[in-house]
């Protein structure tokens, strides 16, 4: 469930999990600057009296999505804090066990992620999360009368990230379905649906954590049996996300170089370069396996050239 309010410029948008359409994924109209990465986030000290380990099980559920491949977020746990659900430049992880329904929550709301972000510029600015200890009682272990922490938790940072919910019945093995029972550990592991989502909000093979941002680029090889007799040409795609210089060089199964395909700088979206089994020179080369390389992978692709 969720809805937002405006306040001074900021858009505020809570979204709950509670005990038609079907999407692979929905995102929130928001998502987090790539310059605020990593999200540093802290867990406040009181916990909840009902188990052990909850800031365990916490820490890794914002593991569980950090962990994505393909994708470029990261998490800095900060430590524990006497800070509590408020607006305040702190994003929060925190128990409420009392006046749940005062900050306007209905009961069978197990959790809550509010999120506020910049109405100009669609970038989250803080974040916390609110577990409902006040009608829920919590387990760090699956206890099947109680709400599981780490499944609750990584349901409630996918609305952290700018994921929305999914409600359609046909996506309830995801950790996004908005819905969740008693011992339910599901969520716990996301689903495929659930890791291209945070992709497609920070696509990438490595982030701002690593230093340089190199995008993550999608590969395609159509047609890598080459008949020279027949003039066949070899298509080589690949799509990018942000604009990039590609180059794309052609060796030999010995390592010597052949053609020099590609080097430019090419934008976001998707391209293509040919190969019609020609050197630098304009000759036809012989017969023979040829290695295909890429400057944003150390993947090797490989063209069978006949005659």
């Amino acid at each position: 469930m969720s809805f937002g309010k405006r306040l001074a410029g900021i858009v505020t948008i809570f979204l709950g999990i509670v005990c038609n359409y079907s999407f692979a994924f929905k995102l929130l109209p928001c998502k987090w600057a790539r310059s605020d990465i990593p999200v540093d986030y802290y867990i406040n000290y009181y916990g909840t009296p009902d188990c052990s380990g909850e800031n365990a099980a916490i820490i890794s559920s914002f593991n569980s999505w950090e962990n994505v491949s393909g994708q470029y977020m990261d998490f800095t746990y900060k430590g524990p804090s006497s800070e509590t659900y408020a607006l305040d430049g702190t994003n929060l992880c925190v128990w409420i066990e009392s006046g749940w329904n005062l900050y306007g929550f209905s009961s069978n709301a197990i959790a809550i992620a509010t999120v506020w972000y910049n109405e100009s510029t669609n970038e989250i600015i803080e974040a916390d999360i609110t577990f409902n200890g006040e009608h829920f009682e919590w387990s760090s272990s699956g206890e099947s009368n109680k709400m599981d922490v780490q499944n609750i938790a990584t349901h409630e940072i996918g609305h952290f990230l700018g994921l929305d919910d999914l409600k359609d019945s046909s996506d309830s093995e995801a950790t996004m379905f908005w819905i969740a029972g008693w011992g339910e550990t599901k969520k716990r592991t996301l689903s495929p649906n659930d890791q291209d989502g945070i992709r497609a909000l920070y696509p990438g093979s490595s982030g701002p954590k690593t230093g340089e941002f190199i995008m993550e680029a999608k590969v395609s090889l159509i047609n890598n049996l080459i008949d020279l007799s027949k003039g066949d040409t070899c298509s080589i795609g690949f799509r990018l996300f942000e604009s990039k210089r590609i180059k794309i060089n052609i060796y030999t199964i010995d390592g010597e170089l052949v053609k020099d395909l590609a080097d430019d700088v090419y934008g976001e979206g998707d391209h293509w370069v040919f190969w019609s089994g020609k050197n630098d020179a304009g000759n036809k080369v012989g017969a023979g396996i040829y290695l295909v390389k890429l400057n944003f992978t150390d993947k090797i692709y490989k063209i069978a050239l006949v005659k």
